[in-house]
């Protein structure tokens, strides 16, 4: 579930400015792990969530919101 769940978060880097791709690539791994580690009926749910609202999640992203903060509101 990792892996797909970084994947769909990779797709998004065409959306993020070029100064803070590294940044949203290290926050995405930490995104898929914490996401990986729940159950798989909410690993469903959060890469689902992912791919049916990309403008959402970059947006959380830059706004600073942290990965367990994005975890609770798609859950």
């Amino acid at each position: 579930m990792f892996s797909a769940i970084y994947n769909a978060l990779k797709a998004l880097v065409s959306k993020i400015p070029w100064s803070k791709v590294a940044s949203f690539l290290s926050w995405a791994y930490n995104l898929a792990k914490a996401a990986a580690g729940k159950t798989y009926a909410q690993a469903t749910k959060i890469l689902n969530y992912i791919k049916a609202n990309p403008g959402k999640i970059v947006d959380w992203f830059l706004k600073g919101y942290s990965v367990y903060e994005i975890i609770n509101i798609i859950l």
